[in-house]
């Protein structure tokens, strides 16, 4: 190459030398066939497509507006996020220069995610509030089975304290019964003692009768 070449020489002996070898066709066909990738944001998608028309025009001559204008319907047509597409149609068909149409949709972009943002904080926060009610729920839960428990056991030391006191009654009773059968057994035991003691008695005024009877007997005789 010459000292004094130019840079669109050495431009074109660098693509003959390392420039993309494919033909015409598949290189316009590839720039038309552009779709905007998942992860893709709307510079990155941009520059791609840069990329694949820079490719196209080292191949063929286009002019500045022609290319702008190719950039332009690629650019917007080959977006993947549908909600993006239509939000920014009416900057499309309203003819704005490829660069103006850019600046558009990275503003829109940015409007959008902040939107998800909010939308996913929410979802965090109804989700973190379902959580608590649940805890509180589950802890009110937990009280209510406690005091039940606390009752129950109440009113098995309410039942077990009348049940020894019942017993108690009982007991008296049988000791007192126990006590009055003890005394009447005394008292049996008295009585032959005292009927002895009436026999005794009137075999003495029998005696003392016999021994009158005899007596006047004597003093007739």
């Amino acid at each position: 190459m010459k000292p004094e070449a130019t840079v669109e020489e050495i431009m074109s002996e660098l693509d003959d030398n390392f420039g993309n070898v494919a033909s015409i066709d598949t290189m316009l066909s590839k720039f038309l066939m552009a779709e905007q990738e998942q992860n893709e944001t709307i510079s990155e998608w941009g520059l791609r497509i840069e990329e694949l028309l820079l490719h196209v025009t080292r191949k063929t001559r286009l002019d500045e507006h022609e290319k702008k204008d190719m950039l332009r319907k690629r650019f917007w047509r080959g977006l993947r996020n549908e909600e993006l597409k239509n939000a920014t149609r009416v900057h499309f068909e309203s003819k704005l220069t490829y660069e103006e149409l850019k600046i558009k949709l990275r503003e829109e972009e940015f409007e959008i995610q902040i939107s998800k943002d909010r939308g996913k904080q929410k979802c965090s926060r109804v989700h973190q509030s379902a959580l608590d009610a649940k805890d509180e729920g589950d802890e009110l839960l937990k009280q209510l089975i406690r005091k039940i428990e606390d009752l129950e056991k109440k009113v098995d030391d309410f039942k077990n304290e009348r049940n020894l006191e019942s017993g108690d009654h009982r007991n008296r009773d049988t000791s007192r019964h126990r006590g009055g059968s003890r005394g009447h057994g005394r008292g049996n035991h008295y009585v032959p003692y005292n009927r002895s003691k009436n026999e005794a008695s009137n075999r003495q005024m029998t005696e003392r009768s016999t021994g009158t009877s005899e007596n006047n007997n004597h003093l007739n005789v």
